[in-house]
C-alpha cells in the first residue's frame, strides 16, 4: 500500500475519534466546530509554517465543501440516529462516482459499482439492530452531507486544487460561523470545555486534516472515500473500549463485507493500473 492510502487510513481513524470526543462536549455543534476550528488552524498553520497558503475560486470552492459537509453532518445527528446519519453520510461513494462520470464523461467500471453494493451489504448488516425509521429531516440532510462530503473528495483531486489551503480556509469560515451565529461569545460558551476542545482541535481536526492534505494528492476519489469507510469500524472500537458498548455477531459480519470491499478495491486498482 503507498504512502497516499495509508495517510488516508490515518485520516479515518483521526476522523473516528469524533463521536468519542464530541460525547462529552456538551455544547451547539456551531460551537464545537467553531471553538475547535481555532485550535486546529493554530496547530495547521504550525505544522506547515513554510507552506504556501494559495487562494484562487476553486480553492474557495473545496473549503465550503467542507465546511457544508460538517455542518449538514451536526445537524443530520440532532434529527436522526448517529447510526443513520453516518450509514447516509457514506453515500458518498455513489456521488463520487456521479461527479466523476459527469466529469469524464464516463460511466463507472463495473468492479466500482460491486465495491459500492458490497460495502453498502456491510454498512447496512453492521447497523441492521441500530437504524431507525422516521427522522426524515435528519436522514435527508445525512445524504446532502453525503453528497458534500463525495465532493469534498473528489475536488480536492483536480489539478487545481490545493488541499492544505482549502483546510485553511474551511478553519476559517467554521470559526466566522461560530463567532456570528452567537454574537462574539464563541470563546465564552467553549472556555469551560477548554481542555477538551484542545484535545479535539488538534487530534481530530488538525491532525485528520494534515493526513487528508497529503492522501488526497496521490489518492483517487473513489479509492479515498473507501478507505475512509474504515471511520465506521473505529467508531464502534472506540465505543467499545472506552464507553464499554456492545459488539453483536451481526456487526461483525458488516464489518467484514466492509473490510472485503476495501481490500477489494485496492486489489482491483493495483490490476488496472498494470494495464
Amino acid at each position: 500500500m503507498d504512502k497516499g492510502k495509508i495517510y488516508i487510513f490515518l485520516t479515518a481513524i483521526f476522523w473516528s475519534t469524533s463521536g468519542l470526543f464530541v460525547r462529552f462536549l456538551d455544547l451547539p455543534g456551531i460551537v464545537i466546530s467553531g471553538s475547535t476550528s481555532i485550535i486546529a488552524l493554530l496547530f495547521t498553520l504550525l505544522i506547515h509554517r513554510k507552506a504556501p497558503i494559495k487562494c484562487s475560486l476553486f480553492i474557495i470552492l473545496c473549503a465550503i465543501c467542507q465546511v457544508l459537509m460538517q455542518v449538514t453532518f451536526v445537524y443530520a445527528n440532532q434529527n436522526t440516529s448517529i447510526s443513520n446519519a453516518i450509514v447516509l453520510q457514506y453515500s458518498s461513494m455513489i456521488f463520487v462516482l456521479i461527479y466523476q462520470s459527469i466529469d469524464r464523461r464516463k460511466m463507472p467500471k463495473p468492479y466500482q459499482i460491486g465495491v459500492i453494493l458490497l460495502a453498502f451489504l456491510g454498512i447496512g448488516i453492521f447497523f441492521v439492530d441500530s437504524l431507525e425509521a422516521g427522522g426524515i429531516v435528519g436522514n435527508a440532510l445525512a445524504i446532502i452531507s453525503g453528497a458534500f462530503f463525495g465532493l469534498q473528495f473528489y475536488l480536492n483531486t483536480k489539478k487545481q486544487a490545493h488541499p492544505y489551503s482549502a483546510l485553511i480556509f474551511a478553519f476559517m469560515i467554521n470559526i466566522i460561523l461560530g463567532v456570528c451565529a452567537y454574537q462574539g461569545e464563541l470563546v465564552v460558551l467553549a472556555l469551560p470545555k477548554l481542555p477538551l476542545i484542545l484535545v479535539v482541535g488538534i487530534i481530530q481536526n488538525g491532525l485528520s486534516g494534515f493526513f487528508f492534505t497529503k492522501g488526497i494528492q496521490t489518492t483517487n476519489a473513489f479509492t479515498a472515500n473507501v478507505i475512509c469507510m474504515s471511520e465506521i469500524l473505529f467508531t464502534s472500537l472506540w465505543g467499545i473500549l472506552f464507553l464499554h458498548e456492545s459488539f453483536t455477531f451481526t456487526a461483525a459480519i458488516g464489518a467484514c463485507l466492509m473490510i472485503c470491499a476495501l481490500l477489494v478495491n485496492v486489489c482491483m486498482e493495483k490490476v488496472n493500473m498494470k494495464e
